[in-house]
């Protein structure tokens, strides 16, 4: 492995975090390449840290450089497109009117029973080690109520950051407990299936919901409550991610991990963000195995893995009304599933990959580059078009700007514009038509 790499990889993304911030300023926490930045520098810290003590598994070094190289250009292009849009957003205050206060309760009944439920009919465990270890089961078992359900908490989860945001700014306290709500359930889907995803990318979307009541330019001293709870909410969750990996190491090890134990004896400030930065460095080991078995540079996809998603929707409930699992991707036999390679045999079969291998079985390296220029540019025309608007009253108007923050934000884990893309986009319409049910008059 190259520690010049790794050093230059980490610079850019700190220079990328400086730069978003001094443009975007408060709004910088919808921007997705904030989210890339952070989520990707624990890898190059893992590597110059874990690497040189023997504690980063390298059967293929020459990966994780390239690895390194891949988030590097991205982290250039996201610098290059920063300032794009910059002077034609709203700076004020955006309204987010997406939900009737009598839906947004029924809603979070409604997850809140699915949670509740899919925790009792798995047999309430706490055990997540053993969770995780039974997580293609629990996934292949899950009811269709709990799934169409979880859709839900991502427009729940934004529609309740905004709420709580202006309620911290205005009243200096929640207006009701069940602004909590979408973050509870989403705890309970996390620990259900022994993981931190659900959890942490819930608080991550009432962050974003919480930004769009942000103007640009406010006065610290009006922003200091929700920004103190922001910062409260990081330490408890980075503490979650730490203690989640060690229940699972304990359960799958029966200690905890030794190089946590050595941080902890000698360096207690990586020590306590070993969590995520262990979970950068299960990335790296994906990326450099999946590069050798999954990968087959004389038959690219040229867009079928990558992009996967838009074609392999399924018609909602089709399975029970008897269509089966219909999708235009299976019906052209070009299926393609992102988790083929969890199959209980290969070396590390459980570790995570990055969207970056989906970009290598498609367009190799050099077409990646270019890849990941388009993919940047679209996710930040996006991000500026969600703050042109003065108003938003549609949840589904939020849904493009959240599937490329998404495919960002999650870029160190899977390729989500190659699983399906449909789904979630089911939360956000589901919310718009109780909102219609419900006789909420939508603002033109």
């Amino acid at each position: 492995m190259s520690y010049t790499v790794a050093i230059i990889t980490l610079t850019l993304l700190i220079i990328l975090s400086i730069y978003q911030i001094k443009v975007w300023k408060y709004r910088v926490l919808l921007s997705p390449a904030i989210y890339f930045s952070f989520m990707w520098m624990m890898g190059p810290i893992g590597c110059l840290v874990l690497y040189p003590l023997g504690f980063f598994y390298d059967p293929y070094p020459e990966y994780i450089n390239e690895l390194n190289v891949l988030v590097s250009v991205t982290a250039i292009c996201f610098l290059y497109w920063t300032k794009s849009g910059r002077n034609c957003i709203c700076e004020q205050s955006i309204l987010l009117d997406i939900s009737k206060r009598s839906v947004y309760n029924f809603s979070c009944m409604l997850i809140m029973l699915a949670a509740f439920y899919d925790f009792v009919s798995l047999g309430g465990n706490l055990n997540m080690g053993a969770a995780r270890e039974n997580l293609v089961n629990i996934n292949a078992s899950r009811s269709t109520f709990v799934g169409y359900a979880h859709v839900l908490c991502i427009p729940l989860s934004l529609y309740a950051g905004y709420v709580l945001c202006k309620d911290l700014v205005i009243k200096y306290k929640l207006s009701s407990k069940m602004l909590l709500a979408p973050l509870l359930a989403n705890l309970f889907f996390s620990v259900n299936v022994g993981g931190r995803v659900d959890i942490v990318y819930s608080f991550l979307a009432y962050v974003i919901g919480a930004s769009l009541y942000l103007a640009i330019n406010a006065n610290l001293s009006r922003y200091k409550k929700p920004i103190f709870y922001g910062v409260v909410g990081i330490i408890v969750f980075v503490g979650f991610i730490n203690y989640v990996g060690q229940q699972r190491q304990e359960y799958y090890h029966g200690t905890i991990n030794p190089i946590e134990e050595y941080l902890q004896n000698n360096n207690k400030i990586v020590a306590a963000i070993y969590g995520p930065i262990e979970y950068l460095k299960a990335t790296y080991v994906g990326y450099q195995l999946r590069r050798v078995d999954a990968v087959d540079k004389d038959h690219l996809g040229y867009g079928i893995y990558t992009f996967n998603g838009f074609i392999n929707w399924t018609i909602p409930f089709s399975n029970l009304v008897g269509l089966g699992d219909v999708s235009i991707a299976k019906a052209l036999n070009i299926y393609y599933d992102p988790q083929e390679t969890y199959d209980f045999e290969r070396e590390y079969y459980y570790t995570t990959h990055s969207c970056y291998l989906t970009m290598i079985k498609d367009f190799g390296f050099i077409g990646s580059i270019v890849l990941i220029f388009l993919l940047t540019g679209i996710a930040h025309k996006l991000f500026v078009g969600i703050q042109k608007k003065q108003v938003i009253c549609y949840a589904s108007s939020l849904y493009l700007y959240y599937l490329f923050w998404n495919y960002w934000a999650k870029s160190p884990f899977y390729g989500h514009l190659s699983q399906g893309v449909l789904m979630p986009l089911y939360g956000f319409l589901l919310i718009d038509i109780l909102n219609m049910l419900a006789g909420k008059k939508f603002r033109k």
